[in-house]
């Protein structure tokens, strides 16, 4: 049983967030399930990520809770300047380097240089997508 939080804004961080349910998800939804880690689902919000993730899509996340080494080009969801985000990042030396799967270019690269290093918290890693068929 995994944290749900179904009302998640990209205004808000999930993991603080007073309106949360358990949702059960079977472990071959996860990829490289690990039993140490914790694991929470929400709603993806928007067309950013599409096709990958599509609007409210179910977003299954790895939380991270201390640092840990950016995985070039797998899927966050992060904090930047009060803001979520669920982006693929790719690390430089001395930047992050944010991109948007959506197929139309609607969402323009972006880079984090290591100045605004400390404007930014990566909360966790996308490790599954739940999506319900209309």
């Amino acid at each position: 049983r995994l944290n749900y939080y179904p009302d998640f804004m990209e205004n808000e961080n999930p993991l603080i967030s007073e309106t949360k349910n358990k949702l059960n998800v079977q472990k071959n939804y996860i990829g490289s399930y690990s039993s140490s880690s914790k694991y929470c689902v929400i709603n993806m919000n928007g067309d950013s990520m599409s096709p990958f993730i599509q609007n409210m899509d179910l977003v299954i996340f790895r939380v991270i809770e201390k640092e840990e080494a950016i995985k070039d080009n797998k899927i966050y969801i992060f904090s930047f300047k009060n803001r979520i985000f669920i982006r693929r990042i790719s690390q430089n030396i001395h930047e992050l380097i944010i991109k948007s799967d959506n197929i139309n270019n609607e969402y323009k690269l972006q880079i984090i240089n290591m100045s605004d290093f400390k404007n930014i918290k990566i909360l966790g890693q996308i490790v599954g997508i739940i999506r319900t068929v209309e």
